[in-house]
């Protein structure tokens, strides 16, 4: 059963997909109730911010193994549908997940197309009892903000997290 959690971050794809990438895994993400999709431009991964995410570890690791690292299961499938997939795909990026019942932290982070989960604040239950806060109301089923942003640009402050999370080596 999924958890409604909030994510921050997003995990980045080198090279970026191509429009035949693109279109298989937004399809996919729709259809599974996976919710993570690529960007536009392909260059990356991200939640699409709807309320439910079904194990989001177990589905980044079945599209870097099934269908974008090199030598990926579906290279040998020689099924159609993957005739325009390059598989040869890199994904390095961390997202931290809230889980809004329990408030437990979880980061999930890819380094070179492997995926691990980092606990950062344990689940406390006692928190499932009490009304939401101003940031954890719930959202509407199925909006996704698609206006594109301004490389570069800047939103709010930012704040430095490598010493928490650091990039690949």
């Amino acid at each position: 059963m999924a958890h409604t959690t909030d994510f921050l971050g997003h995990i980045d794809i080198a090279p970026a997909l191509n429009e035949d990438e693109i279109g298989y895994l937004t399809a996919v993400s729709a259809s599974r109730r996976f919710r993570w999709t690529p960007c536009w431009t392909g260059c990356c991964l991200s939640f699409d911010g709807a309320e439910k995410c079904d194990e989001p570890v177990a589905w980044l690791r079945y599209v870097i193994a099934h269908l974008l690292k090199p030598g990926a299961s579906a290279s040998g499938s020689g099924l159609v549908r993957f005739a325009g997939f390059t598989f040869d795909h890199r994904l390095d990026g961390t997202v931290v997940g809230c889980r809004r019942d329990t408030k437990e932290l979880t980061a999930i982070t890819v380094r070179a197309n492997r995926v691990t989960t980092r606990t950062l604040r344990a689940p406390d239950p006692r928190h499932a009892a009490w009304a939401p806060t101003g940031g954890e109301q719930p959202t509407e089923l199925g909006r996704v903000d698609h206006r594109r942003r301004r490389r570069g640009a800047r939103t709010g402050n930012v704040i430095d997290l490598s010493s928490v999370f650091p990039g690949p080596a």
